[in-house]
């Protein structure tokens, strides 16, 4: 991993809950287990990364901003777990 990479992880890491209540900052999205074992997996994953896509090329202050996804990149979708391919992004309250 680079430097801007490292930099943006101790951010997430440092940032992960808000300082007055306490809560989740950040939030995990992933395909539910019922749609990976199901007909929609594929057309649920490639949902998944064009969302990825177009978010992460998105600079607006009423656009939901991406943090990050999966290690595995879109590999993960390889090996259908939960988690094998997942976006971080900012939670909305």
């Amino acid at each position: 991993i680079d430097e801007d990479e490292f930099e943006d992880k101790k951010f997430i890491a440092k940032h992960c809950r808000r300082e007055q209540s306490g809560d989740a900052r950040y939030a995990i999205k992933h395909l539910r287990s019922d749609v990976i074992k199901s007909s929609a997996y594929f057309q649920g994953a490639a949902d998944l990364v064009i969302e990825a896509y177009l978010l992460s090329s998105i600079c607006h202050p009423n656009i939901i901003k991406i943090r990050g996804i999966s290690g595995a990149g879109i590999d993960g979708f390889a090996n259908p777990e939960e988690l094998g391919y997942f976006i971080v992004m900012d939670r909305l309250y």
